[in-house]
């Protein structure tokens, strides 16, 4: 039987408790930083894909928010995105800065207190913009990796409406620079995973659950198998659909630099009315450990949909070739105590 939503995201957030320092090769010292330790480290996030079914797609989102002090974390999250489609052009991007104020630097968990504020622009369209605060709790798993959870409150501003938003929001956090600057000594092994969490939980405007999840464990130092999935439910209608991708990858573990790889992959997406499309195919790649515990994965992929009858209708979606550049935070397992 295949997990619900709600599954989905139990699995993924269980797996935390045994993450508990970053990978074999990294440094395995007490997670929680002192005050000196933190500044210099970087928040760091990037997400960048291009694609080409029938119509080309280019879309980037990345963050930057170092500590600048021992109580202050501020940064700036661009993103863009650019669509043609039969000479028909369409672009959208924006940039938001944030601001966090950590009174208590000398504990486990680190309690903040921050503001944001955002402005952007889209063809066929006039700007928008949003402001807001925000108050959460940061947790270093180890020098590269923190745990995030975070209360927001945003209100959005547009030419013709306004409205609010609120959000609880869950996620593990790639940090660079600093104290996270580590090299890698050995390879990753058996006992070592790839894990990313992200969580969203609206409250308004509407009552929705977003979450996606990566666990992949290293067979051997060459061989690594996993499942990513996503969900997303709106409670209001009590709709939504998820998504399960199972891969195996092969690396080639010439360098600890860079570390060519290839893999293959099937998956499905659920819908809540029993529909589900399916999909598979392969991906070739280059892994750079860009510090012990975070490394980025620059790889093409090919993906064939299988033909499905969708309302009784069939349909045939075309194959999609995509290049994506991602961050991937890695862990070594070991029992909660």
């Amino acid at each position: 039987m295949l997990p619900t939503h709600g599954q989905l995201l139990a699995a993924v957030l269980l797996a935390l408790p045994i993450v508990a320092t970053s990978s074999p090769a990294q440094d395995t010292s007490a997670a929680r930083p002192r005050e000196q330790s933190v500044v210099g480290s970087a928040r760091i996030s990037l997400d960048a894909y291009y694609t080409r079914p029938r119509f080309s797609d280019l879309e980037a989102s990345a963050t930057v928010a170092p500590f600048v002090s021992p109580h202050w974390q501020a940064g700036v999250t661009p993103d863009i995105q650019f669509v043609s489609e039969n000479g028909n052009n369409y672009f959208a991007g924006g940039a938001a800065m944030i601001a966090n104020f950590f009174p208590w630097t000398n504990r486990g968990w680190l309690p903040y207190v921050g503001g944001y504020f955002s402005q952007g622009g889209a063809s066929f369209s006039s700007g928008y913009g949003a402001y807001g605060v925000q108050a959460g709790w940061l947790h270093f798993l180890s020098p590269a990796v923190a745990f995030r959870a975070e209360l927001r409150y945003r209100r959005e501003t547009a030419q013709m409406s306004n409205y609010e938003s609120s959000d609880l929001y869950l996620t593990l956090d790639p940090y660079l620079f600093g104290p996270a600057t580590r090299g890698l000594t050995m390879l990753p092994g058996f006992g070592i995973f790839d894990a990313n969490v992200f969580g969203d939980l609206q409250f308004q405007p509407a009552h929705m659950l977003a979450a996606s999840g990566t666990l992949a464990p290293f067979l051997t130092s060459f061989l690594q198998a996993g499942v990513t999935g996503t969900a997303l439910f709106t409670f209001d209608i009590n709709n939504g659909y998820h998504d399960l991708e199972w891969f195996g990858r092969a690396y080639l573990p010439v360098d600890r630099r860079i570390l060519p790889f290839a893999d293959g992959f099937v998956a499905a997406h659920y819908l809540t009315d029993n529909e589900t499309e399916r999909s598979h195919g392969a991906r070739a790649g280059l892994r750079s450990y860009l510090t012990a515990g975070v490394a980025l994965d620059l790889a093409f992929e090919w993906r064939n949909y299988t033909a499905e009858a969708v309302r009784g209708v069939p349909m045939v979606r075309p194959e999609a070739r995509t290049v994506r550049a991602t961050l991937t935070t890695q862990f070594r397992a070991r029992r909660a105590k």
